[in-house]
Protein backbone atom coordinates (compact mmCIF):
# COMPACT_ATOMS: atom_id res chain seq x y z
CA UNK A 1 0.00 0.00 0.00
CA UNK A 2 1.39 3.74 -0.79
CA UNK A 3 0.54 6.83 0.97
CA UNK A 4 1.59 10.23 -0.30
CA UNK A 5 0.94 12.75 1.67
CA UNK A 6 -2.29 12.68 3.95
CA UNK A 7 -2.82 9.58 2.24
CA UNK A 8 -0.15 8.53 4.41
CA UNK A 9 -2.38 8.51 7.74
CA UNK A 10 -5.07 6.88 5.80
CA UNK A 11 -3.19 4.12 4.38
CA UNK A 12 -1.38 3.45 8.31
CA UNK A 13 -5.46 3.59 9.52
CA UNK A 14 -6.07 1.03 7.14
CA UNK A 15 -3.00 -1.06 7.87
CA UNK A 16 -3.62 -1.42 11.23
CA UNK A 17 -7.24 -1.96 10.83
CA UNK A 18 -6.83 -4.81 8.18
CA UNK A 19 -3.22 -6.28 8.75
CA UNK A 20 -4.41 -9.56 6.73
CA UNK A 21 -4.67 -7.31 3.58
CA UNK A 22 -1.69 -5.21 3.11
CA UNK A 23 1.60 -7.13 2.64
CA UNK A 24 4.10 -3.85 2.54
CA UNK A 25 3.13 -0.57 3.35
CA UNK A 26 5.10 2.69 1.75
CA UNK A 27 4.81 6.06 2.68
CA UNK A 28 6.21 9.24 1.61
CA UNK A 29 5.66 13.23 2.53
CA UNK A 30 3.02 11.62 5.24
CA UNK A 31 2.01 12.57 8.47
CA UNK A 32 0.04 11.16 11.50
CA UNK A 33 -1.91 14.47 12.63
CA UNK A 34 -2.95 16.96 10.80
CA UNK A 35 -2.43 20.63 11.17
CA UNK A 36 -5.31 21.40 13.59
CA UNK A 37 -4.40 18.36 15.94
CA UNK A 38 -0.80 19.74 16.06
CA UNK A 39 -1.39 22.79 17.61
CA UNK A 40 -1.06 24.80 14.37
CA UNK A 41 -3.05 28.34 14.37
CA UNK A 42 -6.32 28.21 14.02
CA UNK A 43 -6.69 31.67 12.77
CA UNK A 44 -4.21 30.86 10.09
CA UNK A 45 -5.79 27.50 9.29
CA UNK A 46 -9.25 29.49 8.93
CA UNK A 47 -8.07 32.13 6.46
CA UNK A 48 -6.55 29.28 4.58
CA UNK A 49 -9.87 27.56 4.18
CA UNK A 50 -11.53 30.83 3.35
CA UNK A 51 -9.15 31.84 0.57
CA UNK A 52 -9.50 28.29 -0.71
CA UNK A 53 -12.89 28.49 -0.80
CA UNK A 54 -13.00 31.79 -2.64
CA UNK A 55 -9.84 31.35 -5.11
CA UNK A 56 -9.57 28.36 -5.43
CA UNK A 57 -11.60 28.11 -9.19
CA UNK A 58 -10.52 31.64 -10.38
CA UNK A 59 -9.02 31.39 -14.19
CA UNK A 60 -6.64 33.91 -12.44
CA UNK A 61 -3.79 31.22 -10.52
CA UNK A 62 -2.14 33.46 -8.18
CA UNK A 63 -3.98 31.43 -5.37
CA UNK A 64 -3.35 28.38 -6.48
CA UNK A 65 0.11 29.25 -6.80
CA UNK A 66 0.92 29.32 -3.34
CA UNK A 67 -0.34 25.74 -3.10
CA UNK A 68 2.22 25.01 -6.13
CA UNK A 69 4.91 26.69 -4.74
CA UNK A 70 4.87 24.75 -1.31
CA UNK A 71 4.37 21.35 -3.18
CA UNK A 72 7.14 21.99 -5.56
CA UNK A 73 9.44 24.56 -4.80
CA UNK A 74 11.96 23.16 -7.16
CA UNK A 75 9.64 22.78 -10.08
CA UNK A 76 10.02 24.50 -13.76
CA UNK A 77 7.66 27.42 -14.72
CA UNK A 78 6.25 24.66 -16.91
CA UNK A 79 5.63 22.35 -13.89
CA UNK A 80 4.63 24.94 -11.95
CA UNK A 81 1.78 26.33 -14.44
CA UNK A 82 0.94 22.67 -15.27
CA UNK A 83 0.08 21.91 -11.55
CA UNK A 84 -1.78 25.26 -10.97
CA UNK A 85 -4.21 23.69 -13.79
CA UNK A 86 -4.44 20.24 -12.38
CA UNK A 87 -5.59 21.94 -9.14
CA UNK A 88 -8.31 24.15 -10.67
CA UNK A 89 -9.62 21.08 -13.08
CA UNK A 90 -9.62 18.58 -10.18
CA UNK A 91 -11.94 20.05 -7.66
CA UNK A 92 -14.05 23.23 -6.92
CA UNK A 93 -13.39 25.82 -4.30
CA UNK A 94 -16.00 24.50 -2.15
CA UNK A 95 -15.04 21.06 -2.20
CA UNK A 96 -11.55 21.95 -1.80
CA UNK A 97 -11.59 24.32 0.92
CA UNK A 98 -13.75 21.14 2.56
CA UNK A 99 -11.19 18.60 2.18
CA UNK A 100 -8.61 21.14 3.91
CA UNK A 101 -10.61 21.78 6.73
CA UNK A 102 -11.20 17.61 6.88
CA UNK A 103 -7.09 16.67 6.79
CA UNK A 104 -6.33 19.06 9.49
CA UNK A 105 -8.33 17.12 11.89
CA UNK A 106 -6.25 13.63 10.83
CA UNK A 107 -5.18 11.89 13.90
CA UNK A 108 -3.80 8.65 13.38
CA UNK A 109 -1.10 8.91 16.11
CA UNK A 110 -2.84 6.14 19.02
CA UNK A 111 -2.96 3.01 16.19
CA UNK A 112 0.20 3.49 14.56
CA UNK A 113 2.32 0.85 16.96
CA UNK A 114 -0.36 -1.57 15.37
CA UNK A 115 0.89 -2.00 12.67
CA UNK A 116 2.92 -4.92 12.11
CA UNK A 117 3.43 -5.15 8.52
CA UNK A 118 6.70 -4.08 6.97
CA UNK A 119 6.73 -0.83 6.42
CA UNK A 120 9.14 2.24 4.20
CA UNK A 121 8.31 6.20 5.29
CA UNK A 122 10.82 8.38 3.19
CA UNK A 123 10.50 12.13 3.85
CA UNK A 124 12.41 15.32 2.11
CA UNK A 125 14.61 17.15 4.49
CA UNK A 126 13.66 20.56 3.23
CA UNK A 127 9.71 19.66 2.67
CA UNK A 128 7.57 22.49 3.08
CA UNK A 129 3.87 21.44 2.96
CA UNK A 130 5.16 18.58 5.48
CA UNK A 131 7.49 19.15 8.44
CA UNK A 132 10.26 16.88 8.19
CA UNK A 133 9.78 15.76 11.57
CA UNK A 134 6.50 14.28 10.71
CA UNK A 135 8.25 11.52 8.48
CA UNK A 136 10.55 10.58 11.27
CA UNK A 137 7.13 10.58 14.16
CA UNK A 138 5.39 8.50 11.86
CA UNK A 139 8.23 6.02 11.11
CA UNK A 140 9.16 6.25 15.21
CA UNK A 141 5.94 4.83 16.61
CA UNK A 142 5.66 2.48 13.46
CA UNK A 143 7.50 -0.82 14.57
CA UNK A 144 10.54 -1.83 12.78
CA UNK A 145 9.86 0.76 10.04
CA UNK A 146 12.57 1.83 8.11
CA UNK A 147 12.83 5.79 7.74
CA UNK A 148 14.82 7.61 4.57
CA UNK A 149 15.61 11.11 4.85
CA UNK A 150 15.37 12.53 1.48
CA UNK A 151 17.71 15.68 0.13
CA UNK A 152 15.57 18.21 -1.35
CA UNK A 153 12.68 20.37 -0.66
CA UNK A 154 10.40 19.53 -2.90
CA UNK A 155 6.99 17.90 -1.13
CA UNK A 156 6.06 16.08 -4.69
CA UNK A 157 9.40 14.62 -6.41
CA UNK A 158 10.50 15.66 -9.66
CA UNK A 159 12.08 13.23 -11.55
CA UNK A 160 15.23 15.83 -12.37
CA UNK A 161 16.00 16.37 -8.92
CA UNK A 162 18.89 13.79 -7.48
CA UNK A 163 16.36 12.73 -4.52
CA UNK A 164 13.93 10.64 -7.06
CA UNK A 165 16.71 7.74 -7.69
CA UNK A 166 17.15 7.67 -4.32
CA UNK A 167 13.42 7.05 -3.46
CA UNK A 168 13.37 4.96 -6.70
CA UNK A 169 16.12 2.80 -5.48
CA UNK A 170 15.02 2.72 -1.89
CA UNK A 171 11.64 1.59 -2.48
CA UNK A 172 12.29 -0.99 -5.19
CA UNK A 173 14.78 -2.01 -2.75
CA UNK A 174 12.21 -2.50 0.15
CA UNK A 175 9.74 -4.11 -2.02
CA UNK A 176 12.07 -6.95 -3.61
CA UNK A 177 13.25 -8.00 0.25
CA UNK A 178 9.30 -8.05 1.10
CA UNK A 179 8.71 -10.15 -1.58
CA UNK A 180 11.62 -12.59 -0.33
CA UNK A 181 10.21 -12.83 3.00
CA UNK A 182 6.45 -13.18 1.86
CA UNK A 183 7.82 -16.29 -0.06
CA UNK A 184 8.94 -17.59 3.02
CA UNK A 185 5.15 -17.58 4.24
CA UNK A 186 3.51 -17.95 1.22
CA UNK A 187 1.36 -21.08 1.77
CA UNK A 188 -0.17 -18.99 4.75
CA UNK A 189 -0.75 -16.10 2.67
CA UNK A 190 -4.99 -15.75 0.64
CA UNK A 191 -5.91 -13.63 -2.25
CA UNK A 192 -3.75 -11.12 -3.57
CA UNK A 193 -2.90 -7.71 -1.80
CA UNK A 194 -4.05 -4.33 -2.66
CA UNK A 195 -1.78 -1.09 -3.65
CA UNK A 196 -3.60 1.91 -2.73
CA UNK A 197 -1.77 5.13 -3.98
CA UNK A 198 -3.55 8.50 -2.83
CA UNK A 199 -2.30 10.85 -5.57
CA UNK A 200 -0.86 14.03 -4.54
CA UNK A 201 -0.15 15.07 -8.61
CA UNK A 202 3.61 14.96 -9.85
CA UNK A 203 3.94 11.25 -8.09
CA UNK A 204 2.31 9.06 -11.10
CA UNK A 205 5.55 7.74 -12.95
CA UNK A 206 7.14 7.12 -9.14
CA UNK A 207 4.31 5.08 -8.67
CA UNK A 208 4.18 3.89 -12.19
CA UNK A 209 8.23 2.56 -11.84
CA UNK A 210 7.50 1.11 -8.52
CA UNK A 211 4.13 -0.83 -8.20
CA UNK A 212 4.74 -3.14 -10.61
CA UNK A 213 7.31 -5.12 -8.19
CA UNK A 214 4.03 -4.87 -5.69
CA UNK A 215 2.32 -7.63 -7.44
CA UNK A 216 -0.91 -4.96 -7.38
CA UNK A 217 -4.32 -6.25 -8.62
CA UNK A 218 -5.79 -2.52 -7.93
CA UNK A 219 -4.22 0.92 -7.87
CA UNK A 220 -5.90 3.87 -6.70
CA UNK A 221 -5.50 7.79 -7.00
CA UNK A 222 -7.18 10.61 -5.38
CA UNK A 223 -6.45 14.12 -5.32
CA UNK A 224 -4.72 15.38 -2.02
CA UNK A 225 -3.76 18.98 -0.27
CA UNK A 226 -1.32 17.60 1.61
Amino acid sequence: MLGISQGGAIAAAYTARHPGRVSRLVMYGAYARGRAKRGDSADELEAMVTLTRAGWGRDDPAYRQMFTSRFMPGATIEQMGWFNDLQRISTSGDNAAAVLSEISQIDVLPILNRIQTPTLVLHARGDVQVPFEQGRQLAGLIPGARFVALEGNNHLLLESEPAWQVALKEVRAFLVLSMLRLNEVSSRLVPPQIAIGVFAGGMLAFIGKTAHLASADLVVFAPALG
